[in-house]
């Protein structure tokens, strides 16, 4: 009688030992390492035609960064939207003037402070025979998936970045 009682006992310990063994040998399985796809080209996704979508001004002294939207003064007439072209083989750009001011000269050759991890934007222009470097800070990075571009072109006043100007460029 008593092995009748220990028999359910025993079938459950069979079948607990039975099912951890089972998993032990599942886990025990090389596991595959993911492979990753090479990063983007962050040189290549700048390589095309931006058109002006949106501008503002901004308050670099202020707590808040307080903003004004400039973007009817850009883009009132859209047959007339400024653009950015840049070349990412010879790393020329040019500039096609639309509507509001232009502050990012006629066109010249640009480079990126860091081509892998780029933060800023070096735009280097010549205007009756005056060089000039005009540094812009990147408010995205772009790669050939990407279609918005935000640069942020900071105006100083005795070494301090009192305001600064924002436009977005969506991707032709």
């Amino acid at each position: 009688m008593q092995l009748e009682h220990n028999k359910p006992v025993q079938m459950t310990r069979n079948l607990i030992i039975l099912v951890l063994t089972t998993f032990v040998l599942l886990s025990c399985t090389k596991e595959e390492t993911p492979t990753l796809d090479p990063p983007f080209d962050k040189v290549q996704g700048l390589d095309g035609t931006w058109e002006v979508s949106s501008a503002a001004i901004i308050d670099e002294q202020s707590v808040l960064k307080d903003e004004i939207d400039l973007s009817d003064f850009y883009t009132a007439d859209p047959s007339s939207l400024m653009r950015l072209t840049f070349n990412s083989v010879d790393f020329s750009y040019s500039v096609e003037e639309g509507e509001g001011i232009n502050y990012f000269g006629s066109g010249g050759n640009w480079e990126y402070d860091d081509p892998n991890f780029p933060a800023y934007i070096y735009l280097y222009t010549q205007a009756d025979s005056v060089a000039d470097t005009i540094v812009l800070q990147m408010g995205t990075t772009v790669n050939e998936f990407i279609n918005n571009l935000d640069l942020k072109f900071p105006r100083e006043c005795n070494s301090t970045v009192v305001s600064a100007y924002r436009f977005s460029f969506q991707r032709q």
